[in-house]
């Protein structure tokens, strides 16, 4: 809703009302009219401090317009409802006495659920303040339930959204093509609510977590009114009930509803972060007797996870639209986190394996996967049994739209051959009959999709064990691991790879705590009188504003007490003087340890050090200052240790260890570059003979003049499972059989059937071992080769480096394939 009006510039609020005890004190005449029992509605109705209007009220409803009689229901239907609820008592827990009630539906039953969702729906629509229609959202919606409706036009009709109502839950939106009329509209629509639920004994709880309001203004004086909201009235806006009097309600930046968190902006961070902390809170319970069991398998704790965890994490993030990129990092980052402690890799201390490793290892979707199959099954539950006003929300949202298309690219990748169906954009008519009409057979379908996918996870996880056996990487490796890192702590001699690792470690063991921090006091930054609406802010302004920061470290002017009051996060920033008569910002030095450097006379090196390592601050700028004082000084002693101690202050010379996980080993991980380095031809004994699978080729022995060797026949499974160090032969020659399947790209098959990907997975993953075996062996100095029917580039990205090796030195290992033609191409290294 707050996506839609804001790509229509409307500004836009939600009202979210809890009620209290609310199937508790329903009157139940209400719903059935009088002569349900003997006593007086009034003494019904005394502990609910009705006033005499809604008792009023209250009589007139009864007499004339109960639900079920006005809703026609039949007097079997009321004849039953009826004698369900009278002579009605409870036992409190711990107490043998029983005590009758009067008021109520009976809570944890399905027709407590379904009287009270029919008298809830009759008194919203009791609601008397015609004035207020505009304030409710109408969408263009041409009545067709697709999320890809043609565009619309001015003769397009509307479909207004009123209230969204989950049990006793009430969400209302409004829209307000004036920003600064929008608190009015917000209280007027609140104040008419309340006025209509007071008479059914409906009470609201008011609080920022029970009733309270999210409001967006957007377009012209949209600041205005955010000034007016949260800041004059602190984020409050009174409601003028008739009921009750002047009642203040809560305006929120973020609320929880129905497990979801809603923010102002439409910003899904919260939600997310939300649901990672469920997950965590959830493995977290069970991970010392149960995830964290070595004596449980692998495969079942895997399964458990999926069960408990996992189905909280995802808990209706199939209502999604597409998420950012920061969005997407955290969560993503959030899964694996969880897949590794599953893992138990904090123990063995090793952290660079790939993605697909760690999904291969613990047999877990990839965050994609997840995301995709719940937007798939949302999508099946919307088709079936989605309301209209969704419908019409869902073509304006294009977001979501984006998030459909990518999950059917991803469907369709798996099992696109099998199920006959285009893509959803296009081919919208036959998505929406398969899910309608076959909702069994899709359930079957996601889980083979999501097979389909699992089973190529595992294919790349063994290529890329392979490549990492058969080839170094390129990236260089350091003499020590300290190496090339600028950030440590002194105190520990830890060196840590960023600066906000290091800190981190800092604030929780030293009590660091950063410039900007220490200097935002308040909510007024006292170098530019600027006043933002939380500390936070003012902690975010100084930290991208270095001028204003050095001129509160220098103090630069005297800075009043803090207030201390708290404003509301939506709240807009009031412009103070400016920062033209700031300095310009100079680089950023320790100021305190300037300070003890300055006192020093005539120290020696160990006594420079010593005050640097004093001080708590982050190594470069440690450097930076004792490199300008050092500047600053003549020749001399003095100036000579200030050197001797520059030369040494750096983790690679003052840290013994390292902590935390270096920044580039995911992303060296996932891109793996070999090192193709030339091979030398050892002169292998004479009794060693050829090893062959298959008739070798007249051209490679004789190339290696290899004829007068004898052949001894192997099986490729025990080269295969030599893999990882070769084999010791004058040479080794291989005629792979064909694939199963004809040629197909190596890692990226085809969509098509599970059985088909299973046969091409065993089949590669064997041809892998096997070509990790004769590299290996073609490492010792032994002529190797290797027979495919496959094209060139199925075989990418081994068939590339092969011929780059080819390149570097004479012929050395040959991999002759062969195309469906015939033909036949030999590259060498």
């Amino acid at each position: 809703m707050l996506a839609y009006a804001r790509a229509q510039g409307l500004s836009a609020g939600l009202i979210f009302i809890d009620l209290s005890a609310a199937y508790y004190a329903v009157i139940r005449e209400t719903l059935f009219g009088k002569g349900l029992s003997d006593r007086p509605v009034e003494e019904i109705a005394a502990a609910l401090n009705l006033g005499p209007e809604d008792l009023q009220e209250l009589a007139r409803l009864i007499e004339d317009e109960a639900i079920l009689p006005q809703q026609q229901a039949s007097e079997f239907m009321q004849e039953i409802a009826r004698e369900f609820h009278q002579h009605t008592w409870f036992i409190l827990s711990g107490d043998s006495t029983m005590v009758a009630t009067y008021r109520g539906t009976r809570p944890g039953g399905s027709l407590a659920d379904i009287l009270f969702s029919i008298l809830f729906g009759q008194a919203l629509k009791r609601r008397k303040s015609g004035s207020l229609n505009a304030a409710i959202p109408s969408i263009p919606w041409n009545g067709e339930r697709t999320p890809f409706a043609p565009p619309c036009t001015a003769e397009t009709p509307h479909r207004d959204v009123a209230d969204v109502v989950y049990a006793d839950d009430l969400c209302i939106p409004v829209v307000c093509e004036v920003a600064s009329q929008l608190r009015h509209t917000v209280s007027a629509v609140a104040a008419d609510t309340f006025d209509t639920l007071a008479p059914h004994a409906l009470r609201v709880n008011f609080g920022p977590t029970k009733t309270a309001a999210v409001v967006a203004p957007v377009g012209p004086g949209s600041r205005q009114a955010r000034q007016e909201m949260f800041g004059t009235l602190r984020g409050r806006a009174p409601i003028w009930a008739e009921s009750r009097g002047m009642q203040w309600l809560d305006l929120v930046a973020r609320y929880r509803h129905l497990g979801s968190v809603i923010m102002h902006d439409g910003s899904l961070t919260a939600d997310v972060k939300h649901r990672l902390a469920l997950a965590r809170v959830a493995f977290r319970d069970g991970k010392r007797r149960l995830f964290a069991c070595k004596d449980i398998p692998l495969a079942r704790r895997a399964t458990l996870f999926k069960s408990h965890v996992l189905s909280t994490l995802l808990a209706g993030v199939g209502s999604w639209p597409r998420l950012g990129a920061c969005d997407w990092k955290l969560f993503s980052s959030g899964v694996f986190s969880l897949y590794r402690q599953l893992l138990g890799l904090r123990a063995e201390g090793k952290w660079n394996y790939t993605a697909d490793q760690l999904l291969a290892m613990s047999g877990l979707p990839s965050p994609q996967c997840l995301l995709h199959i719940e937007r798939l099954r949302f999508l099946s539950q919307l088709v079936r049994h989605g309301p209209d006003e969704i419908w019409a929300l869902v073509g304006q949202f294009e977001q979501y739209k984006e998030a459909l298309r990518d999950a059917s690219g991803w469907f369709l990748s798996a099992v696109g051959a099998t199920v006959g169906l285009g893509p959803i954009d296009q081919d919208w008519p036959r998505w929406s009959d398969f899910l309608t009409h076959s909702p069994g057979k899709w359930k079957g379908v996601l889980k083979r999709a999501e097979a389909w996918y699992s089973e190529a996870v595992r294919l790349r996880a063994t290529f890329d064990g392979i490549v990492r056996t058969a080839w170094q990487s390129r990236r260089p490796s350091s003499s020590t691991p300290l190496t090339g890192l600028t950030h440590g702590c002194l105190l520990c001699g830890l060196a840590f790879a960023s600066q906000q690792q290091w800190g981190a470690h800092a604030q929780r063991l030293h009590g660091y705590r950063n410039a900007a921090t220490q200097h935002a006091k308040g909510r007024v930054c006292w170098a530019c009188g600027s006043q933002y609406a939380t500390q936070a802010r003012l902690r975010c302004h100084l930290l991208s504003s270095a001028r204003c920061l050095q001129f509160l470290q220098q103090g630069g002017t005297q800075v009043p007490p803090p207030d201390t009051g708290t404003g509301h996060v939506q709240a807009p920033v009031l412009r103070g003087w400016g920062q033209a008569h700031l300095p310009q910002a100079q680089p950023e030095v320790c100021y305190e340890l300037l300070c003890g450097l300055v006192a020093l006379q005539g120290a020696s090196d160990q006594q420079i050090y010593d005050e640097v390592s004093r001080h708590v601050a982050p190594l470069p700028v440690l450097r930076r200052t004792l490199s300008d004082w050092r500047d600053g000084l003549p020749d001399g002693d003095l100036r000579a240790s200030a050197s001797d101690v520059l030369l040494v202050l750096s983790p690679e010379h003052l840290c013994s260890g390292f902590a935390g996980r270096g920044l580039d080993e995911q992303v060296e991980a996932d891109n793996f570059q070999p090192i193709l380095l030339p091979l030398r031809l050892c002169c292998p004994a004479p009794a060693p003979p050829v090893l062959a699978f298959g008739v070798p080729h007249a051209g490679w022995t004789s190339t290696w003049n290899l004829e007068a060797c004898s052949v001894q026949q192997v099986d490729l499974s025990l080269l295969a499972s030599l893999h990882s160090r070769g084999v010791r032969c004058h040479g080794v020659f291989v005629d792979f059989p064909a694939p199963p399947h004809g040629s197909l790209p190596l890692l990226s098959p085809p969509p098509g059937p599970l059985r088909r990907l299973r046969e091409h997975c065993e089949w590669t993953h064997k041809l892998l071992q096997v070509f990790c075996c004769l590299h290996r062996t073609a490492t010792l100095g032994r002529p190797a080769c290797l027979r495919l029917a496959l094209k060139h580039e199925h075989f990418e990205p081994i068939a590339t480096w092969v011929d780059q090796s080819s390149l570097i030195q004479a012929r050395r290992f040959d991999i002759e394939q062969e195309v469906s033609s015939g033909a036949s191409m030999v590259s060498s290294m």
